[in-house]
């Protein structure tokens, strides 16, 4: 199942790239503290994590330089996201003080809502990092996609990252602070393994790893057209 690979893939990940990943979680949380630079914490969470997800090797600078690099677009996403999950909720307040038959219908629309918004979410900045064409737009209807397509590998991954949060909460508050950096990586590895699935992506082979282009998701360019082999008559 592609959910628990990639849950542990993540975890295999955060062991071996711990020390990058802590910094990270530090300087995260401390840029989440003056709102307007939250931005920053989330573009180099997910720039960290798509080098980890690549197996590339990483430090502190790389979790830097793509909060440098990526901060615009993560500051648009992370907008978008925050202003639907206070819609969503402010909906589903509204209803449940609604004492009428068919509240609570609209509370399931809007609890389906709230859950189908935050797993699409999960998949919206690995995919803009993937991409040639890096537009948001297109990365939300790429998510979408992928998140309806297989709704049990993202519920499996909610789900987890649920537990997770609550076994930290109750045995080691501390950690608590690696979960966004975390979900990130999460979020990448479940993006290239479904990608993987479906034949776009190619995994790369540890020896060329360095020396080959790094593909990307996204539409190609007009002027590259698919090469059709010859046959041996035209070979002739």
């Amino acid at each position: 199942m592609i959910g628990l690979r990639a849950f542990w893939m993540a975890l295999k990940g955060l062991w071996e790239e711990f020390f990058p990943m802590l910094v990270a979680a530090l300087a995260g949380f401390v840029l989440l503290i003056p709102v307007v630079t939250a931005p920053l914490a989330f573009a180099g969470h997910y720039a960290l994590a798509n080098d980890i997800a690549e197996e590339k090797s990483v430090s502190w600078r790389t979790w830097w330089d793509g909060a440098r690099r990526y901060w615009r677009p993560a500051a648009i996403w992370l907008g978008l996201y925050v202003l639907m999950i206070l819609i969503l909720l402010a909906n589903l307040r509204f209803y449940a003080r609604l004492n009428v038959s068919w509240a609570p219908l609209l509370q399931g629309i809007w609890v389906t809502l709230f859950i189908l918004w935050v797993a699409v979410n999960l998949y919206v900045m690995p995919l803009y990092l993937l991409q040639t064409d890096q537009r948001l737009r297109l990365s939300y209807r790429n998510a979408a996609l992928l998140a309806v397509s297989d709704p049990l590998t993202t519920f499996v991954l909610l789900v987890l990252l649920v537990l997770l949060f609550v076994l930290l909460s109750q045995v080691a508050l501390p950690l608590i602070l690696l979960l966004p950096p975390f979900t990130a990586l999460v979020g990448a590895i479940a993006v290239r393994l479904r990608l993987e699935k479906e034949g776009l992506w190619q995994p790369f082979d540890s020896e060329v790893r360095e020396s080959e282009p790094k593909p990307r998701v996204g539409r190609a360019p007009p002027n590259q057209r698919p090469v059709r082999p010859r046959s041996p008559d035209e070979r002739q």
